[in-house]
């Protein structure tokens, strides 16, 4: 932790004697948190941890901190270190067991920050608040919140980049996500005039790293500003956490230090990872001593195995360090490990520094010596389980057709989609060290080349969830082609009662006829429409030379309605008795649906069968020549045909182009069709939805609408527009006018129930001459208009005129009032819940006239708005002139 060589303002605030007395100190903090105990026990151990003003009398012996169960304890102060330059960093840390599985936020509050802070106003009055939620669930395993290795009080030079990154590390291997918001001084309130902090050419925060960069400060002060770090674990949000930092920019000459980059890498778990960082830093003026630190997960890890060599390591202009790392397999883990590497220099009035940040990935080993071979029945595989790994918990298996010729070195764990294989198998046991491969029961196709790689499944840190590592060498197997093999199913004639199914199959040419002997039989199953298969034809030969390729046409069939799918079982015979070898895996015909739409037809089709069909050609039927021509072609299973007339009758239909990857001896290419389909065009199509835009109009007790179509085609054919209304966006919207003007943009709704309150939402729809309407717009909400707005002078000398304060131009839309008034000693003068307020000017304690001169106010405003009263603070001066 870094002692701030420069100093910051301390400010002593308002305290002498009166009724309420402020007193200023915080500077920056959170709340982080760990499981204990069993993990039924719902125990946590909790830390506030808080940077607040040295000089201060406020910094407090104990807080409050709120469990987020409508509890709350005092806790007391655990750790409390100087920092130097008037700065305290303070633990506050307590042990809390929750009721049970839930969602809670935990928080902090203390009443005031210290004075001065140039990016929200009157800092002095704001309190500070930082809040983490915590969510327990028993099915998401058990949670850590995030730990942030660096603190949040930096410092920056005007017109140099400023650089910092929070160290976050997640002990149970979350994402996390880096996200800037306005610091806050209550739940769900920030802090008033909050602005980002200025820059030459951006503040910019990586959601994703949580580097921080502001180029350039061009002001000298103090700036807070807030991150919300949040946590998620297979892609669900299971926490947050608010950190509230501050940055105090001031001159100076020196410049900073940087640092060479560095690379992202990976590193297989039981490896050793030795990487040279070279750091390099420039001083034009002096030669300066560098000091090169680095913090982040590897660091953070138990045990700790990471070293930083020298650590820290310093030099004169330029430094050089090595970073080793030898993770084990309890490292392994989704995401990648952050490492920040920091440089400082040694300036005697500001030193400067700069921070490089980079990730590694720790990989499980793979699985060893992965081999296959082929049976009748499919293709067995096995394999060696990794050897330096006690946490494997299991395996999957990947197929495809052909080698991939895919290069497993980099750094990709599992197996991606582009290499072609596919996931076909999971095995949840660490010593199962083989699988039989028969496509679950449907065959593989006989005469295709098949292959395989594993991957392990390592149980992660953190013992959440499991993650795959490097893949297994490639092995490759040949399904002998000792079965049948079906390679046409296509509709040779469409009709609802004598359609024609044409089907055929590729003969077994490889079987072992001493082992497997005759006779033999095809038995061909059919099934329609996905129903179970039953037997259909039954195809006998002798001998094995007898086997022929065999074409059927399936006759007298619905081919207009129903979609067909065909299996073969092959029998062998057994001192007499026949029994299956094995079957064919299933094909069907290609299924052709239509939706017609206005003025255009989407086609829709299907099939499942063993082989690739690489793309489709659509035919329409010529209405002259009463001839189908091709009018397109598709790779995916659609087709939209466009410029029809909205009535009139088209007819398609599909012809499929296919060919079995890596097999041998077969037909080339298939060639399929699907039935015959006619549909009409017709429009169902509704318009677009506009765009809404609402806005009240209060001296007029009205709300305006105006609309637009983002694209001005839109508006063709309209020929109304109905406009829907609720008091509150949650609950139902009614119809309350239908305009039957399709050039109309704009509504003025004026009706009596507005002159109460202009508060409601409102959506809109389209609807064209067909009666088709439009989705709903989106919705916008108009709110009531409070007006209040306090006067900065009043003149109470008895002349009538100015004699009150009171709020200019009066009150609309509020429902009340907290205003209180002090002197400048802090003393409450004045308070009242009338929003008329009409002070005299006189202590409302003693009825004395205050003296003349400048007066401190904070008024809480209760506005009357569209889902309830709203608290806006109001915080200035305001002087009394006698």
């Amino acid at each position: 932790m870094r002692v701030f060589l420069f100093a910051i303002s301390g400010i002593l605030m308002l305290t002498f004697c009166g009724q309420n007395l402020y007193a200023t100190h915080a500077r920056a903090g959170e709340i982080i948190y760990k499981q204990i105990g069993k993990p039924d026990e719902y125990k946590y151990e909790i830390t506030v941890v808080y940077y607040t003003e040295s000089t201060s009398p406020a910094n407090r012996d104990d807080i409050d901190i709120y469990f987020g169960d409508n509890t709350k304890e005092n806790v007391k102060l655990e750790t409390r270190l100087y920092l130097g330059n008037f700065t305290f960093y303070n633990t506050y840390r307590t042990v809390h067991i929750y009721p049970g599985p839930g969602t809670y936020i935990i928080q902090f509050y203390d009443p005031n920050r210290i004075d001065g802070i140039k990016n929200m106003q009157y800092s002095v009055f704001t309190p500070f608040y930082v809040e983490t939620m915590l969510k327990i669930d028993k099915f998401k395993g058990t949670n850590r919140s995030p730990v942030l290795l660096l603190p949040p009080i930096d410092y920056a030079e005007v017109k140099k980049v400023y650089k910092h990154n929070p160290g976050a590390y997640d002990p149970d291997g979350d994402s996390l996500v880096f996200t800037f918001i306005p610091p806050k001084q209550a739940v769900g309130k920030n802090v008033d005039g909050y602005y980002l902090p200025y820059a030459k050419n951006g503040f910019t925060l990586n959601r994703y790293t949580g580097d921080i960069r502001w180029d350039y400060p061009d002001t000298i002060g103090i700036f807070n500003i807030a991150i919300l770090i949040e946590e998620f674990r297979n892609k669900e949000r299971i926490g947050y956490m608010i950190r509230d930092m501050q940055i105090i920019v001031e001159k100076g000459i020196n410049n900073p230090p940087y640092i060479d980059p560095i690379n992202d890498t990976c590193i297989e778990a039981g490896k050793t990872l030795t990487l040279q960082i070279p750091l390099a830093a420039h001083d034009p003026d002096i030669y300066q001593k560098l000091e090169m630190t680095a913090i982040g997960g590897p660091f953070a890890v138990s045990p700790p195995v990471s070293v930083l060599n020298p650590s820290p390591a310093t030099g004169t202009k330029d430094v050089v360090a090595t970073f080793t790392w030898t993770p084990t397999c309890q490292h392994i883990r989704k995401e990648p490990y952050s490492v920040v590497v920091k440089v400082v220099d040694d300036h005697p009035l500001i030193p400067l520094a700069d921070l490089e940040h980079f990730f590694i990935k720790v990989v499980g080993p793979a699985p060893k010596n992965l081999t296959a071979g082929n049976t009748i029945k499919g293709i067995r595989l096995t394999w060696e389980k990794p050897d330096v790994c006690n946490n494997v918990r299991g395996y999957y298996i990947y197929r495809k057709a052909d080698s991939s010729f895919w290069d497993t070195s980099r750094c990709e764990t599992g197996i991606p989609d582009y290499t072609g294989f596919e996931r076909i198998a999971s095995i949840n046991h660490p010593d199962s060290l083989n699988f039989f491969d028969n496509n679950n029961g449907k065959g593989l196709v006989s005469g295709m080349t098949y292959c395989y790689r594993v991957t392990a499944k390592y149980l992660a840190e953190g013992n959440f969830e499991l993650v795959e590592g490097y893949a297994s060498n490639e092995v490759c197997a040949r399904q002998q082609k000792d079965l049948p093999v079906i390679t046409h199913v296509s509709i040779d004639k469409t009709s609802e009662s004598s359609g024609i199914v044409w089907m055929d199959w590729s003969k077994p040419t490889e079987l072992d006829t001493n082992l497997y002997k005759g006779p033999y039989k095809n038995v061909v199953l059919k099934s329609i429409n996905g129903n179970p298969f039953q037997a259909y034809k039954v195809f006998n030969s002798a001998t094995f030379y007898g086997l022929k390729d065999t074409l059927v046409y399936d006759t007298l069939q619905d081919t207009r309605n129903n979609y067909f799918s065909y299996q073969i079982e092959f029998y062998g015979t057994d001192n007499g008795n026949s029994y299956l070898l094995g079957k064919s895996q299933p094909a069907s015909s290609v299924f052709l649906e239509i939706k017609p739409s206005h003025r255009k037809n989407y086609l829709i089709w299907s099939e499942a069968v063993p082989w690739y069909n690489e793309y489709y050609v659509i035919y329409r039927k010529n209405d002259i020549s009463l001839q189908f021509d091709s009018i397109g072609v598709s790779k995916k299973h659609e087709y939209i045909d466009t410029g029809l007339i909205n009535g009139k009758s088209y007819c398609y239909k599909i012809k499929s182009y296919g060919y079995y990857t890596a097999g041998e001896g077969f037909v080339f290419p298939l060639l399929n069709w699907s039935q015959e389909v006619c549909a009409e065009p017709a429009d169902s199509i509704p318009p677009c939805a506009p765009k809404l835009k609402a806005r009240a109009v209060c001296p007029e007790l009205r709300n305006q609408l105006d609309w637009y179509f983002e694209d001005t085609l839109c508006s063709n054919e309209i020929y109304s527009f109905k406009i829907y209304y609720s008091k509150l966006s949650e609950d139902r919207f009614e119809l309350i006018t239908e305009l039957q003007n399709p050039s109309l943009r704009s509504f003025n709704d004026n009706r009596p129930e507005l002159s109460y309150s202009l508060a409601g939402c409102y959506m809109i729809t389209a609807v064209d001459s067909f009666g088709n309407e439009s989705s709903f717009s989106n919705p916008v909400c108009v709110e009531n208009c409070p007006q209040y707005e306090l006067p900065n002078i009043f003149t109470p000398n008895g002349d009538g005129i100015n004699d009150l304060m009171k709020p200019l131009q009066g009150s609309m839309h509020v429902a009340k009032i907290d205003l209180k008034v002090f002197n400048r000693w802090g003393q409450l003068v004045f308070q009242t819940s009338d929003p008329a307020i009409n002070w005299d000017g006189k202590d409302m304690m003693t009825g004395i006239d205050c003296s003349p001169g400048t007066y401190y106010y904070v008024c809480t405003v209760f506005q009357l708005l569209r889902q309830g009263n709203r608290e806006v603070v109001l915080k200035g001066t305001v002087n009394i002139n006698r």
